[in-house]
């Protein structure tokens, strides 16, 4: 049958064999199956040739296809043919070979069929691109061999060995030598089969596995969180890093080497939901290609000989590399897409069998795109207005085409010695509608751009931190720390950490041993002795650690290593006759839990995300409050988000994040994995001589606090004090003496009757303990209980509080936020509800510490301004440069037009060969929208930057010194006292456009600040404050004070002060 498509037709279905005694056109055959033939972008194009007196196009369809032999296909001067599911590759192989046998000369296969067989082995076109130096992630290959076995019944079964060479360990894979760690990719070796795994780290959350499948209604991935992480064994498989890319994929399709369409989607390793438009379609949108991209896309086309070709891109790192090649792709719903691929096709054709209907001869050559260039999907035509006159020959610009501009005018055409760069688009905003930010009316009426969003946040509601100490002369336990890389070598003494699970299961297996054994006797608990001889008191004790030991390790689960770390230290050794060499004969175990974040932790971060995208970025329609998602999915959105190395930390990123982008799902290992970036050395890491000045100001506010040494408890690296001197001389000072002067301490607003909270606090605690040990049923002896119940591990954090903060009638003030922690802990999870007399302990103790932790936990940071802003920018400072270069990248990327960034990005980049400038590190690209392309979108040229740095306490407390009081202006209000879970600090920045670029008022910035989940804790799970805008100043002053390097610098103090000159009254922010 046929099928008319313009003014002429072409056949669909069963084509005769016959060919005409002469053609004047090119018969061009379609060697594909129907599915593929009549699909809405292959109609489209083939339309689009049609529409042309130069081709004569033939459609073979699926019988003769399938059922005739290839002498029976039409003779065809060139042929299209893809597999596709079904497809006869070994027959579009037999008939090219036919057709060139009988025309060398003038015969030519669009898309190389034998290359297509590359395609469909993993193995194969990684090694060709490897070859051909197209960038791919570390990857290794594992070939097993299958091994069939006829069973009794007579049925079959398959067994697959691991090849030589081939070695798994809980979170990595080696093949001859090769590692690649979790989290990786596992992929089949067969191209065709799309059941893709990723295999997450048991650090990250719990691990698990994620299987990704082609498109199943809205679902494109399944998360496995009980999966034990073993990877499969009935088949080869690839194995390649994986990588962070933001949570978004890239779909590149090639037309010619020098043409090239990319768009990007919401990658499914996030939560496995598919983003669909209303019609149902996935949502995806254009985005532009960066100079090395336009190179990898040129190696790809010609690499596999595929002239319509299409393969995926992930950014990360800064980088692009490509994960797989489809061969034969369209892009969907494109009508300029259809024009250009359609062009190029047939200018390509002509090049090679009528190269006289062409002006060069040449293949076609890279067109500059015209500044005028309007650039949207239903402006197509315009490139498809070519036809045909004075002759089959002569070509000429249709009359739609009457601006002077090129046939093609997309940024999609590209030459990689001169690259085109797409008109500004900057100066079309300023005439354009301004999306609703806020309720403020003045609001409306301002010209004010949001230019980014730079948030630094604290993690959400945690268990208190605990750590208990065992001191063990066993010889399973000290083999163990031998075997984990602890002992004595060369004279020198080695501790051994235990954080993998294997290394925590051994320990916990030990200690059962242990246990079990001191039943029958206690000769187990020494080489020879009992205990060292040991008292039956403190065999007990020891007993009874143990048992705490075994409940600690055996809480929460499969170890995951991210909330239970031991340590193993050598206490004492001896030397071993026999050998000579020194053995340790005594150690010191540290078990250290807690501190993970709570499932009310977790529902605090969700709630502060999507609070976090209504309340900060445009409303969208409607005042809808999805701004931040059109903008993020139209790809004019920027966001990174950074975390410290803690798990709680890690968690509390995911989960905003989660609440951020409005994503699916329960677990946030695969959001961790996709959108969170580790960066220890921002969020985690202290400049140097923070221990110094931090011990000292401690001492100094004790005595402050206690009226003087006499009450005070001294951190063990400190010296006897003197009338009115400390020197702190050991560990963590590294040898160095600090002197402090008792003399000097500086006046500190401390309650009045401070040492009778003390006592009051010393008091109210060993009742609690008391009551603990009666609800427990100790007996007065909790030794003798197993100790595996929550409750003893409760009490047991009580104990410890108590015997660690009061010492024959000295304190310790370190320990008051500790305490604080475990009030809240316990009175946000209800841990004396039903026990009236210890609720109102426990409410005494929290409003006592209370009262004392608002005056020692900020001043740990600073009694004195100098104080304050020395340790604040030494604690924070690879943070502040961090910040500094965020404000930078975002004022470069303003000013200059979007390709033009893109290539200078690119090329600072590559002329920071020593990784210096990680302004990017982690996390992916940088995606912008091709506005050539963009549909529905009233401001393309919009692009908002967000940054979100997840970190602890101590940043949150050292930023707010730095941008000192006079610009925070929080002294005064309450909520300053304390920066509880979540409390944040806020940049908000925007460009005003009508302002010179060398005004500092083109650039302003709101600060905003919220105290976190502030109130009453017996109220239960809070979520956090709103933020409120504090003040308002320039970007330029900002980054004076955020780029000092000067810890103590009080010249900095006049330059804050000046910000207030901007106005009283901050903007409103849209709450």
């Amino acid at each position: 049958m046929s099928f008319s498509l313009g003014e002429r037709k072409f056949s669909m279905g069963e084509a005769s064999g016959e060919a005409a005694a002469s053609f004047s056109t090119i018969r061009v055959g379609v060697c594909t199956m129907n599915k593929k033939s009549r699909s809405k972008p292959m109609v489209a194009i083939l339309t689009r040739l049609n529409l042309f007196a130069d081709f004569d196009i033939l459609t073979f369809g699926d019988d003769l296809i399938l059922n005739k032999p290839v002498e029976e296909w039409p003779q065809v001067d060139c042929l299209i043919s893809f597999f596709s599911t079904g497809f006869p590759l070994h027959k579009a192989e037999a008939y090219v070979d036919l057709m060139k046998r009988k025309n060398p000369k003038n015969f030519l296969c669009l898309n190389d069929v034998k290359l297509q067989r590359v395609l469909k082995d993993r193995r194969l076109f990684y090694r060709i691109m490897a070859d051909e130096l197209i960038p791919v992630t570390k990857f290794v290959q594992v070939t097993r061999t299958a091994k069939v076995r006829v069973l009794d019944n007579g049925e079959e079964e398959v067994t697959w060995e691991d090849p030589e060479g081939f070695v798994e360990t809980e979170d990595s894979i080696t093949m001859d030598g090769t590692t690649i760690t979790k989290p990786f990719v596992e992929k089949p070796i067969d191209g065709e089969d799309h059941n893709v795994w990723i295999y997450y780290p048991i650090t990250a959350g719990d691990g698990g596995v994620k299987k990704l499948f082609r498109k199943r209604d809205n679902k494109s991935s399944e998360f496995y969180p009980d999966h034990p992480g073993n990877v499969r064994r009935n088949g080869s498989f690839l194995y390649e890093r994986f990588m962070q890319t933001g949570g978004t994929d890239v779909k590149v399709y090639t037309v010619g080497s020098h043409y090239a369409h990319a768009e990007a989607r919401k990658s499914p390793v996030v939560d496995g939901f598919v983003d669909r438009f209303p019609d149902g379609k996935e949502i995806r949108y254009p985005v532009l290609l960066t100079l090395a991209e336009k190179e990898i896309a040129k190696k790809v086309n010609e690499a596999f000989g595929q002239f319509v070709c299409g393969f995926d891109l992930l950014r990360s790192e800064g980088k692009s590399y490509v994960c797989d090649v489809n061969g034969w792709s369209f892009v969907k719903n494109s009508e300029k897409y259809y024009a250009d691929a359609a062009d190029i096709m047939r200018q390509h054709i002509l090049n090679h069998l009528q190269p006289h209907k062409t002006s060069s001869g040449r293949d076609i050559q890279p067109l500059q795109a015209h500044p005028d260039a309007s650039g949207t999907r239903g402006s197509s035509q315009r490139s498809a207005s070519v036809e045909i006159s004075g002759g089959k020959g002569a070509l000429r610009q249709g009359a739609s085409n009457t601006s002077g501009e090129d046939a093609h005018g997309s940024p999609n055409y590209f030459s990689l010695m001169d690259s085109t760069k797409l008109p500004s688009m900057l100066m079309r905003e300023r005439n354009s509608s301004y999306e609703d930010l806020t309720s403020s009316e003045a609001w409306h009426k301002s010209r004010h751009e949001l230019r980014a969003i730079i948030a630094v946040i604290r993690h959400g509601d945690r268990t208190p931190k605990q750590k208990m100490k065992v001191k063990v002369t066993q010889e399973p336990l000290l083999k163990l720390m031998k075997r984990c890389g602890g002992g004595c070598f060369n004279g020198k003494l080695k501790q051994a950490k235990l954080k993998k699970p294997d290394d925590l299961q051994e320990l916990l297996d030990t200690i059962r041993s242990i246990l079990k054994a001191s039943g029958e006797s206690h000769d187990v608990f020494d080489h020879g002795t009992s205990v060292d001889g040991a008292s039956d008191d403190e065999e007990k004790e020891f007993l009874h650690k143990m048992k705490l030991a075994k409940t600690v390790l055996e809480r929460g689960g499969k170890f995951t290593g991210i909330n239970r770390k031991v340590q193993l230290k050598p206490l004492k050794v001896k030397i071993c006759e026999d050998s000579g060499y020194a053995e340790v004969v005594e150690a010191l175990m540290i078990i250290k839990h807690g501190g993970i974040l709570t499932s009310c932790g977790k529902r605090q971060s969700e709630e502060l995300g999507s609070k976090f995208r209504k309340q900060m970025y445009p409303q969208g329609k409607d005042g809808e409050g999805d701004g931040l998602l059109r903008l993020h999915s139209t790809y004019r959105h920027d966001l990174k988000i950074y975390s410290s190395d803690e798990g709680r930390v890690q968690v509390s990123a995911a989960a905003f994040a989660k609440g951020l982008l409005d994503l699916e799902g329960n677990s946030l290992v695969p959001i961790m994995a996709s959108l969170v970036n580790k960066d220890q050395q921002i969020l985690d890491a202290f400049g140097k001589g923070v221990d110094e000045a931090m011990q000292e100001v401690k001492i100094k506010l004790q005595c402050a606090i206690t009226g003087g040494l006499g009450k005070l408890i001294l951190p063990k690296f400190a010296s006897e004090p003197t009338e009115n001197t400390v020197t702190l001389s050991q560990s963590p000072m590294r040898g160095k003496k600090v002197v402090v002067d008792i003399n000097d301490t500086p006046n500190v607003m401390v309650p009045k009757n401070s040492i009778q909270i003390l006592e009051d606090i010393n008091t109210s605690m060993r009742e609690f303990c008391d009551l603990l040990t009666e609800a427990l049923n100790f007996s007065g002896d909790p030794e003798d209980q197993e100790g595996e119940s929550q409750d003893a591990l409760d009490y047991e954090r009580w104990r410890a509080h108590h015997l660690s903060f009061c010492k024959r009638g000295r304190y310790n003030i370190s320990e008051i936020s500790d305490i604080y922690d475990s009030c809240k802990y316990d009175l946000i999870n209800g841990k004396m509800e039903s026990n009236e007399r210890g609720l109102d302990l426990l409410k005494k103790i929290y409003g006592l510490t209370k009262s004392m932790a608002e005056v020692v936990v900020p001043n740990e940071y600073g009694i004195t301004e100098e104080e304050r802003l020395n340790i604040g920018s030494r604690i924070c400072s690879e943070l502040l440069k961090k910040l500094g270069r965020d404000f930078s990248a975002m004022r470069q990327q303003s000013q200059l037009e979007i390709q033009q960034f893109l290539e200078e990005e690119e090329r600072e980049r590559k002329e920071n060969s020593d990784g210096s400038e990680e302004e990017e590190g982690g996390g992916g690209g940088t995606h912008r929208l091709a506005a050539e392309f963009a549909e529905d979108i009233k401001t393309p040229e919009r692009h908002v930057r967000t940054r979100i740095y997840f970190t602890s306490e101590s940043h949150i407390h050292a930023l707010h010194n730095v941008l000192a009081k006079d610009v925070l202006n929080l002294n005064d209000a309450e909520e300053a006292k304390e920066f509880d879970y979540l409390s944040s600090i806020v940049f908000r920045v925007f460009e005003n456009p009508e302002e010179s670029l060398n005004s500092p008022m083109r650039w302003t910035v709101d600060i905003l600040f919220s105290p976190g989940c502030v109130g009453e804790p017996w109220k239960g799970c809070l979520p956090a404050k709103d933020v409120k805008c504090i003040t308002r100043t320039t970007l330029e002053e900002l980054e004076k004070v955020i780029t000092a390097n000067k810890g103590a610098d009080l010249e900095r103090r006049s330059s804050i002060k000046k910000m207030l000159a901007l106005g009283d009254s901050p903007r409103t922010v849209g709450l």
